[in-house]
C-alpha cells in the first residue's frame, strides 16, 4: 500500500489521494492480510524529519508532508508545479549547502541561456536544479 502511494499518488490532490488509498486498502484486503488503517506519513517518515522540514520552511499540512515524502523517497526526478512558491522556498532551504557550493548549477529560470547545460549537468550528477 505504501509503495503504491509513493509510486502512483504524486500528481493528485489530497481528496483523490485519499480515494486511491481507500481503493488500495479495499483491493489488498481481499488478497493480502493488512492493517485496516495505515498512517502513510508515520510509516514513511519520523517526527524528527517532519520537524526538520518545518524548520526548512515546509508547510505542516498533510499534503505538503506527503509531497515532501515523495520528493525525498522517490527514485525518479520530481516535477513540482508550485504556483505559490512554497516548494521552491523549502527546496532552497533544504539544499542550501549545495546551492552555496555552486549557485549557477542549482538555481535557474526557463529563460536562462544555459538551461540545457544546467539540466544535463545536474541530472547527470544527481543534483537538484
Amino acid at each position: 500500500i505504501v509503495c503504491s502511494f509513493v509510486t502512483y499518488c504524486g500528481p493528485f490532490n489530497s481528496e483523490f489521494r485519499e480515494m486511491l488509498y481507500e481503493t488500495f486498502l479495499k483491493d489488498t484486503h481481499t488478497m493480502v492480510p493488512a492493517n485496516d488503517r495505515i498512517n502513510l506519513v508515520e510509516f514513511l517518515v519520523d517526527q524528527g524529519t517532519i520537524g526538520e522540514w518545518a524548520l526548512q520552511g515546509l508547510p505542516s499540512d498533510d499534503l505538503s508532508i506527503q509531497n515532501a515524502i515523495m520528493v525525498t523517497r522517490s527514485s525518479r526526478y520530481p516535477l513540482m508545479v508550485d504556483p505559490q512558491g512554497q516548494a521552491l522556498r523549502w527546496i532552497k532551504q533544504k539544499e542550501g549547502h549545495r546551492i552555496q557550493i555552486n549557485p549557477t548549477m542549482c538555481v535557474t529560470t526557463l529563460s536562462s541561456k544555459n538551461l540545457k547545460d544546467q539540466l544535463e549537468f545536474t541530472m547527470g550528477e544527481g543534483l537538484c536544479l
